[in-house]
């Protein structure tokens, strides 16, 4: 009875510690409503290199920042990347990505200069905060590496039970004869079957209390099972038509990439054909797979028992070894996996961005939900430690969006268009101009009245080939009305997919698993050293003698608390993901809302409206998502409305009803500035301050050596980020 009671109080107090770090972790993760510009993705400055040399580009940018760090003293004015590359003895790419990732991390005032160059100025207190963070780094990656190990140990254990079982039986019936072995081959069997079916029950059990206890959207598939058919018979189509367009393969999972995405990129699909797909589909999941294979008739008669016996002796010894086999090829790709994952091979999601990710078909193989490799602890601990620190997520579409917008243009784009195309904040716009510009051999202007403009060659930018992904993450839009707004095709209604950029919900649902093969193995060593004795073991064959037993056996209590605190950290990383998937979910939501707001007032504009009916959008976003989560109401949207309206500087413009609900807003002061900004004069304007645009000042303000046209005054809000 005690040691059901310590079995029972070890797993609530596993449950316990995994739900509470879960819950800590994911506030660094939350994001206040109507705050979703501190989330919107960033540009990133340039592609990181691919395969090995991606840890060691990764690598160099935190040896910078913390060269940055070390060479900062008190406040910073100024800070331009090719000055500090010379001090610092740093390429000047490396310089220029570490600094935008501290733009990232604490707040920062930015410069941009005639021709491009970002001057940076940050607050001694806030380098301070930054250095802060550094220290709690690695404290933090060992932690996360624990866990990640403790998780590796407890996917693999169910295989290390069935290969025991294996060895000893098949060692038992090579020892013995046929009439003495036939009962222990089937005992094999029958423990092998037992082994599986323990894991195999933990992990739908165990699904049930992992279940993240905070508010927040369910998730789901990104398809549904009929389109998941589908998109795998396109996949087999894609390939034989275009090669490998559209085919991942990370780490041992595959990925398969939407039918919109594929339309996008390699143009449109034969839509009768996908048609023709899902119907069958349909007509095979509705038939459920006809009747079954028959009854295996009557077997062969009586007599020869002694044949019969002989035979299925040599049955069980075949079944054994090709079992011990498969156990052995399992531990080597755990093993691959884990120098991979210590490596860092394999890890090319990194630049995926939010939008992109949840366009992925679930890929993961077949087995690996049922018999998790450790492919799918390195997923979990390298897309926690990510999304813990960036709070921002990278988006190296956004480029190719914006580029493709100036073409629409004839090469010259306001900051206003790319803040409303793109849905960021105003004052940001500057740096990401700025960037692109450097980047592509742009050149800054500024309008009559004081709008950023961004010139670039326009034969050179229709010979570029940039993806140019979707934008929306849960929604599609098919034209400018709000009923023309819906969720994107074939994700379900009810529920949103996993946006956490390396994890997918079959990862999620595969790491239920690995919790109960956590369980599992603590509960065997309970039982092992609380109610076996050593004197037992030559009694069920172990081949173990007492006096080898019981040096083993002082130590039971310790091997059974450590192996409590495995499945302790086992529970802590899966539950962790699943808060994250979670946080980040909703996250998703807020970005999606304010994309629709601004596109609506981007519409607007070039409609040449008056006004944009903010009701009929919130109504139309509430409709959209509040079967996901009852928090997705009318006032989550309104909040996120306003927010973008703030930014814009329109909330003076806003209307109420009686209810105090937001009906409509006038965007006249916007198609001011957007009619200068298209007006085709711009100027040279040197020594004076000339306009306000956003939340930033554009002007001229000479420098020792270059002009500074603009300077923005509202430092971003802290972020908060975990290391």
């Amino acid at each position: 009875m005690s040691l059901v009671i310590f079995g029972l109080v070890g797993i609530i107090v596993a449950l316990g510690t995994a739900h509470w770090v879960g819950f800590r972790l994911s506030k660094f993760s939350h994001c206040q409503s109507g705050r979703g510009r501190e989330v919107m993705p960033a540009l990133e400055a340039r592609d990181d290199p691919k395969g090995d040399a991606a840890q060691r580009w990764r690598d160099n940018i935190s040896r910078a920042e913390q060269k940055l760090l070390d060479h900062f003293q008190g406040d910073v004015k100024g800070a331009r990347a090719d000055r500090l590359a010379k001090i610092i003895g740093e390429y000047p790419g490396v310089v220029e990505a570490a600094l935008e990732r501290m733009r990232q991390e604490i707040p920062c005032r930015i410069r941009v200069t005639r021709s491009g160059e970002l001057l940076h100025d940050f607050a001694a207190q806030d380098l301070d905060e930054l250095r802060r963070r550094g220290r709690r780094n690695l404290p933090f990656r060992l932690f996360l590496f624990g866990l990640a190990a403790m998780a590796n140990i407890s996917a693999i254990w169910p295989v290390l039970m069935v290969l025991m079982v294996a060895v000893i039986s098949l060692d038992i019936l090579l020892g013995m004869p046929t009439d003495m072995a036939l009962p222990y081959g089937f005992a094999g069997v029958a423990i092998v079957g037992a082994v599986v079916l323990a894991a195999w029950l933990g992990g739908l059990l165990i699904r049930f209390f992992l279940t993240p206890l905070i508010r927040a959207p369910r998730l789901d598939y990104a398809h549904d099972k009929i389109q998941r058919k589908v998109l795998k018979e396109e996949l087999k189509l894609e390939r034989q038509v275009r090669g490998e367009a559209g085919f991942f393969r990370w780490g041992g999972t595959t990925a398969y990439v939407s039918t919109t995405t594929l339309n996008s990129q390699y143009g449109h699909m034969d839509s009768g054909f996908s048609a023709m797909l899902r119907r069958e589909a349909q007509e095979k999941d509705k038939g459920g797979g006809g009747g079954g294979g028959g009854g295996g008739g009557g077997g062969g008669g009586g007599g020869g028992g002694g044949g019969a016996g002989g035979a299925l002796h040599v049955i069980f010894i075949l079944f054994f070894i090709v079992l011990i086999l498969a156990c052995l090829f399992t531990i080597y790709v755990w093993l691959r996996g884990l120098y991979r994952a210590i490596t860092g091979r394999d890890d090319k999601t990194e630049k995926f961005g939010p939008a992109e990710w949840v366009r992925l078909v679930d890929g993961a193989d077949w087995y690996e939900r049922f018999l998790p490799t450790n492919d799918l602890i390195s997923r979990m601990a390298r897309a926690i430690r990510r999304a813990l620190r960036r709070r921002r997520p990278g988006d190296l579409q956004m480029a190719g969006r914006i580029l493709e917008l100036a073409i629409e243009r004839g090469g010259t784009v306001s900051a206003l268009d790319i803040a409303l195309s793109e849905a960021l904040d105003p004052a940001e716009v500057a740096e990401v101009g700025a960037l692109l510009c450097r980047r592509f051999g742009g050149k800054i202007a500024i309008s009559e009245g004081g709008e950023l403009l961004f010139h670039f060659d326009l034969h050179m930018l229709k010979d570029l080939e940039l993806p140019r992904g979707p934008i929306y993450e849960f929604l599609d839009r098919l034209g400018r009305l709000p009923n023309q707004l819906r969720r994107e095709e074939f994700q379900p209604t009810d529920k949103l997919p996993v946006n956490m950029v390396g994890l997918k919900y079959v990862h999620l649902r595969a790491g239920d698993y690995v919790v109960g093969g956590a369980l599992f193995m603590y509960l065997t060593s309970l039982y092992v050293f609380g109610v076996l004795q050593p004197d037992e073991l030559q009694g069920v064959n172990l081949g173990i003698s007492p006096e080898i037993a019981e040096p083993i056996w002082q130590w039971g209590p310790l091997i059974s608390v450590a192996t409590l605190l495995f499945a302790i950290g086992t529970i802590c990383l899966v539950t962790t993901a699943r808060y994250l998937s979670k946080a980040l979910a909703t996250q998703g939501v807020q970005r999606d809302a304010r994309r629709a707001f601004a596109h609506a007032i981007y519409d607007a504009l070039e409609e040449d409206k008056e006004e944009v009916n903010l009701l009929m959008w919130t109504e139309r976003l509430r409709s959209l998502f509040e079967d996901a989560h009852k928090s997705f109401d009318r006032q989550f949207f309104e909040k996120e409305c306003m927010g973008i309206l703030i930014d814009f500087d329109l909330e003076d413009q806003i209307q109420f009803d009686d209810q105090g609900r937001l009906t409509t807003v006038s965007i006249q002061p916007l198609r001011q500035r957007l009619e200068d900004a298209r007006s085709g004069e711009s100027t040279d304007i040197e020594g004076q301050i000339v306009d306000q645009v956003g939340t930033g000042e554009v002007g001229t303000v000479e420098t020792d050596d270059e002009e500074v046209i603009f300077e923005s005054h509202s430092a971003p809000q802290r972020i908060r980020s975990f290391g």
